[in-house]
């Protein structure tokens, strides 16, 4: 019961980490587009 409720808590926060990735690049991108 535990390790399915901690698999969720991992499955979320590898799902906000790639969000923050993918918007971290996008960020960059727009940088060299700017420079």
């Amino acid at each position: 019961m535990g390790a399915g409720v901690s698999d969720a808590k991992e499955g979320r926060y590898a799902g906000f980490l790639r969000k923050v990735e993918d918007d971290a690049a996008s960020v960059i991108k727009e940088l060299e587009n700017v420079f």
